[in-house]
């Protein structure tokens, strides 16, 4: 991921106390991520099987090689081929680094979160629901970056960009809105 254009800041107040090993919210990137030039890299990782050693390989190779920071992410068609929940990607990710003896930022990301279409035709109401339960249970586990996609959901067949866009950033602006309200409280 490229972040061009973007100064660190400073931590937001009353933003503290959620910060530990993992689960870092977005803005510590900024400091953290690895320089090139005036741009900062980040690269982010899917992990959909043996969570646990591949997320050691990583982190070993982050000291080693002396890197920024990575993301670790799982997507929301990997939580359900895998059969590994958010809890337990964060569990396995905080474990191998802990084991592996790393020492900076774990920062967690639900990768494309995203409306299925055809389970969206079915049932709208039931396939969004199903996307925020999901966010909500990922943002619990310590994941503090949601990928959201609701790109699906764009129909071509309608006559202008508009419309066929609107179903398609009406509901990823309520699910940003979702996540963004609960940073306020967080």
């Amino acid at each position: 991921m490229k972040l061009s254009g973007r100064r660190p800041m400073a931590d937001p107040p009353g933003r503290h106390r959620r910060r530990g090993l993992c689960g870092l919210h977005p803005w510590v990137l900024l400091r953290h991520g690895a320089k090139g030039g005036d741009r900062l890299y980040c690269s982010g990782i899917n992990i959909r099987t043996l969570t646990f050693e591949t997320a050691q390989a990583v982190l070993r190779a982050a000291v080693r090689l002396k890197v920024g920071p990575v993301i670790f992410e799982i997507a929301r068609s990997e939580i359900d081929y895998t059969c590994q929940r958010p809890e337990e990607f964060t569990a396995a990710v905080t474990a191998a680094a802990i084991k592996t003896g790393y020492e900076g930022p774990l920062f967690l990301q639900g990768d494309h979160f995203q409306i299925n279409a055809g389970k969206y035709e079915k049932d709208p109401i039931q396939e969004v629901q199903a996307v925020k339960d999901l966010i909500w249970e990922a943002i619990e586990a310590g994941f503090y970056n949601i990928d959201v996609d609701t790109s699906t959901l764009v129909d071509l067949a309608r006559p202008t960009i508009k419309e066929q866009q609107q179903l398609n950033y009406t509901l990823a602006a309520e699910l940003t809105t979702m996540i963004r309200i609960w940073n306020r409280w967080a």
